[in-house]
Order: structure tokens, then sequence, then C-alpha cells
């Protein structure tokens, strides 16, 4: 429950700016995939800078552009993604 606080958190601290393509940057996340541009930008730059409490010792986007992909990075990815849209 602390680790969801600490993503809601930075949901509302971290600056919402990221990359400029207008494609399907987020890999794995399927809830990503429906976001408008603007909506990936500020989802990829989350995914940029805050870490998975479990699984992975890089950053969730990182964890998600590597070969074995855990599901907690998934599963994190697209909770910030459905956030970000609503």
């Amino acid at each position: 429950m602390r680790a969801f606080r600490l993503l809601a958190y930075g949901l509302t601290v971290y600056a919402l700016v990221g990359s400029a393509t207008g494609q399907a940057a987020i890999p794995h996340a399927k809830r990503c995939q429906l976001l408008d541009v603007s909506q990936q930008k500020r989802a990829q730059r989350l995914l940029d800078n805050l870490h998975p409490y479990a699984c992975c010792d890089q950053t969730i986007s990182r964890c998600l552009s590597q070969k074995r992909v855990c599901r907690l990075a998934v599963r994190l990815a697209n909770e910030i993604c459905r956030r970000v849209e609503g």
C-alpha cells in the first residue's frame, strides 16, 4: 500500500514532459497505446523517473525495455497510463 501511495505521489509531483514522437513509445503496456501524444509524453516522463518497488532495480521504462520484462513493471506502467488518461 505504501508503494502505491509513493506512485500516486510521483504522479502528482513530477514535471510531465517526455518524448516528442507520437508513436507508441511505451512497450508492453496496452493501456499506454490508447493515449494521445501529449498524454504519452507525460506518461513517458513518469516512467523514465519512477522505479518499481520490486523485481527490477532500474526505472520502469528501462525495466520494460529489458529482454525479460517483469509483470510488476507492466502493471505499474498500465496504472500510470490509466491515471494520465483520466
